[in-house]
């Protein structure tokens, strides 16, 4: 079953000339009509044929009784009776008229006119004649000429065409009318779809139409605008995950700001006390800049990050000397790897945040040749199950540790360090317990 179209969701059919359905209905009219007018053409053609065929038939069969009633005396001249004048016909001896038949002027001139040519003809007021000589033996000794009005022929061909111009127009009306009716009921399940979509990408994108049983147009359909969906679920992700990993790294550099400037408001302070403050403020806003340089950039590079080169004991170094805690370490080889050190310093943070959240003594980073860093701390570790697990974002080892944090940071850390071609992962510590994060990156 299709799920409901949400309340408040209308559709209509579209009734504007440049709808599919008005369009639709339009060409089908003139489809209509142009078959309309072929046939109908066609049998008025057809009918005229018929009627002029019908019609020289009956002139043929007039003649012939004409010449039945004709005499020819012995001395050759031809007599006609008066039966004659029934079949409107005139007969004629060496131009001379021998019988008569009634008719108004024009005829009886066009009649004479025709007495020496044989054949048809048309005369006036819509007649045809036909001339024929007797059918005697030897010279032609006289000339039969029949008449017929075709008046009825003409009245009959136009009431035809009158008749299929009211078909046609009844036709064309039909047509529309079925032709709008049909194509509306048609696109009505189209715009459920798409009023549907348009519900789902406002109110939740979750919502997919599936695989349920429908015409194939619409299951392409349906297919389509779940793919639109998707991609814009994806979007809404990608926009979460950002705004989330924005907010997750911003805060430490930001709780600093706040401390300093409530320490700054709460007594006087002495002038190296005011200029160290300073100082950390504006470490902690150049960090923040940092971050928000480096993690739109990663974001509006894509799945890749552009590739670079900087030392990663520097880099170490630089963010031991920014958390200013007593408990890091760094050691190891200086070690170049192929990676900005802005994004390094995005990729290790996180790590080092969640191994001092947990670090009983201390915390250990290093660097190693392939290249590797290392950040190890002596905390309680974690176990082998959940190693894999914390790096969804939003998980946590602990869900009640006490700690107010996302569970982004590992996620953050592991999808950066993937995206240069590295990767993230964790196992015990080698030197006893505790935890260590393995940061694998490419080289420089």
């Amino acid at each position: 079953m299709h799920p409901p179209v949400r309340k408040g969701v209308v559709f209509r059919l579209p009734l504007q000339p440049g709808s599919l359905q008005a369009r639709f209905s339009l060409l089908a009219v003139l489809i209509a009509g142009v078959l309309v007018t072929v046939i109908g053409s066609a049998a008025v053609l057809v009918l005229h044929d018929r009627l002029e065929s019908s019609s020289r038939d009956e002139l043929r069969a007039r003649v012939q009784a004409a010449s039945d009633l004709v005499v020819v005396r012995p001395d050759g001249s031809l007599q006609a009776t008066s039966a004659l004048l029934d079949e409107s016909a005139w007969v004629f001896q060496r131009g001379r008229v021998i019988a008569r038949a009634p008719g108004p002027p024009a005829l009886q001139s066009a009649v004479t006119a025709r007495a020496n040519a044989l054949g048809f003809s048309e005369g006036p007021d819509e007649t045809l004649l036909l001339a024929e000589a007797l059918p005697e033996p030897g010279p032609r000794t006289g000339t039969i000429v029949a008449s017929l009005s075709l008046k009825a022929n003409s009245d009959a061909i136009d009431l035809v065409q009158l008749l299929v111009l009211v078909l046609g127009l009844a036709v064309m009306a039909g047509t529309w009318c079925a032709t709008y009716v049909i194509v509306g009921r048609a696109l009505r399940p189209v715009l459920r779809l798409t009023a549907q979509a348009a519900d789902w990408s406002a109110t939740d994108v979750s919502r997919r139409f599936g695989e349920a049983a429908r015409p194939t147009e619409l299951a392409d359909l349906a297919s389509t605008l779940d793919g639109v969906l998707d991609r814009l679920s994806a979007v809404l992700r990608h926009e979460q995950q950002l705004t989330a990993e924005l907010s997750h790294e911003l805060r430490t550099p930001l709780a600093r700001i706040v401390a300093e400037v409530e320490l700054l408001q709460s007594r006087q302070r002495s002038t190296a006390e005011l200029t160290a403050a300073h100082s950390a403020i504006a470490r902690s806003a150049q960090r923040m800049d940092g971050i928000l340089q480096t993690l739109l950039s990663t974001a509006r590079s894509g799945a890749d990050v552009p590739p670079g080169r900087a030392t990663a004991d520097e880099v170490l170094r630089a963010l031991a000397l920014a958390y200013a805690d007593s408990r890091i370490r760094v050691e190891g080889p200086t070690t170049t790897v192929g990676v900005q050190a802005a994004v390094l310093e995005r990729i290790i943070a996180p790590l080092l945040d969640n191994a001092l959240r947990y670090a009983a003594s201390e915390v250990v980073l290093r660097t190693a040749p392939g290249p590797y860093v290392y950040v190890e701390d002596d905390g309680p570790g974690l176990p082998d199950q959940l190693r894999e697990r914390v790096f969804d974002p939003g998980r946590r080892a602990v869900a009640d540790d006490g700690h107010q944090g996302a569970g982004l940071g590992l996620a953050l850390s592991r999808r950066l360090a993937r995206a240069c071609g590295g990767d993230v992962t964790l196992s015990g510590r080698l030197s006893g317990a505790g935890l260590a994060a393995e940061v694998r990156l490419p080289g420089g």
